[in-house]
């Protein structure tokens, strides 16, 4: 029932994150005419508000010096503008007039981000599919637990978030706040960004749980280790819950322009935002560290494995490592939204890494069951292998006859042993572990 319904929330996410993409491509290639166009005619003529009038006497514009694109949203001159009128349409207008008189284009990434983001959002799903085939008793993997279920969980969200992407391009994310862009576009995109907050937050710390899961069910008998394993559940819980209510009640980032002003609003309920999404970043990268460096030491202690398979089992939790530093690039992108004249580009990076930070983690916790599957399947060939070659042997020593189609029942039952031993031995990640394991020291009680 509830892979029924992950499948359902899967199609249904996809259809409609693919509508707003083909919409997208139409309204690029056909130019949204009614928007687009009434747009064009005024920005054509290039034409700066009065209000800005006072800064270009305070600033004068130097075009041999000052016409580079980061220039358009953070030189003094537009800071002024920004602090002098009194809609946030006037300073968008006065962008756009700032990069017609230095010939300069705006940027437009948006549909490169989606388009890798949803590359990454496919291969999480194959990696969540190879995941529950795994652990499927079916393909007399070991059943599934609660780890297993929160990956599922995991996999619904991040179809949300890949949804969400989609719709915030459709307030121009990923491309300069010049031309085309209007207010109604920048509300449009801070509400998506808004609703997928939450299940970025949910996604993130929610494959730190499963990475703890997994740990528990490697080392079962150390009550000291599946404590500190508990605790830290509890910890990574708590801060997803508080973490996503404090998200949703502080509006943020759609109430981050109040009206047309072009003041961006930094405190709500006495908070000021952009420091507490700083913290909260800061949080992420440092659980990330404390959940993949937990096991280490238990890892490197463990008697009867080579040094070799030891690296290679601390590597499959190395690679973890990859989800943090897409959050610590992440964490960059987050300064410039403290007071940002570029919102649809600035927001859209920001978002666009969120997701992608995402999507890498549902990848990364899925890899020690997808090296148990392939390690299932190359035993499995082996074992197939072994039964051609017992039938092959069994045929050819008969003599003055010819061959038998069938092998003896000695053969068969030979073959038979090493197949069944082959299907009921686990090979998932945590059970390869369990032989080793098994030589630590009980602990009383």
């Amino acid at each position: 029932m509830k892979a029924f319904l992950w499948i359902c929330v899967f199609l249904g996410g996809s259809s409609s994150a693919q509508r707003v993409s083909r919409d997208d491509w139409r309204g690029d290639q056909l130019g949204i005419r009614p928007r687009i166009e009434h747009n064009h005619r005024a920005s054509s003529s290039a034409k700066a508000a009065v209000c800005t009038e006072s800064c270009r006497e305070q600033h004068p514009l130097n075009v041999s010096t000052q016409c580079t694109i980061d220039q358009i949203f953070t030189s003094d001159l537009t800071r002024c503008v920004q602090k002098e009128c009194e809609t946030l349409q006037e300073v968008l207008d006065w962008q756009t007039y700032y990069a017609s008189v230095c010939h300069l284009k705006a940027r437009d990434t948006g549909r490169i981000q989606v388009i890798f983001s949803w590359i990454l959002f496919g291969i999480a799903t194959l990696s969540a599919i190879g995941r529950m085939l795994a652990r499927s008793q079916l393909l007399k993997g070991p059943g599934f637990w609660w780890d297993d279920w929160i990956t599922l969980f995991l996999a619904v969200i991040s179809v949300e978030l890949a949804a969400c992407l989609v719709y915030t391009r459709g307030g121009w994310a990923g491309r300069d706040s010049i031309g085309i862009v209007d207010p109604g576009d920048i509300e449009e995109l801070f509400l998506w960004m808004y609703i997928s907050v939450p299940f970025y937050i949910i996604g993130t710390y929610g494959a730190k749980i499963v990475w703890v899961l997994l740990y528990m069910r490697m080392w079962e008998f150390n009550t000291a280790f599946r404590k500190l394993c508990w605790a830290t559940i509890f910890v990574l819980t708590v801060c997803s819950i508080s973490f996503t209510v404090g998200a949703i009640i502080v509006y943020w980032p759609y109430h981050y322009y109040i009206g047309d002003s072009p003041t961006v609003r930094r405190f709500h309920l006495g908070i000021d935002l952009i420091p507490v999404v700083f913290s909260v970043a800061a949080i992420n990268i440092a659980s990330d560290f404390f959940v993949l460096l937990l096991p280490i030491p238990k890892l490197m202690s463990l008697t009867g494995v080579s040094v070799q398979r030891k690296a290679g089992i601390c590597a499959v939790f190395g690679l973890g490592f990859i989800v943090t530093a897409c959050s610590i690039v992440r964490l960059r992108y987050i300064v410039p939204l403290r007071n940002t004249t570029n919102p649809t580009w600035d927001f859209g990076l920001f978002g666009t890494f969120s997701v992608v930070e995402v999507h890498l983690g549902m990848v990364s916790c899925n890899l020690p069951a997808l090296a148990g599957l392939v390690n299932r399947m190359r035993t499995h060939r082996r074992a197939k292998r072994h039964i051609d070659q017992s039938g092959t042997s069994g045929n050819s020593s008969s003599t003055g006859s010819a061959p038998r189609k069938t092998p003896k029942l000695t053969t068969w039952v030979a073959t038979n042993t090493s197949v069944s031993t082959a299907e009921q031995s686990d090979y998932d990640y945590e059970h390869e572990l369990a032989a080793p394991q098994a030589t630590e020291a009980k602990p009383s009680g």
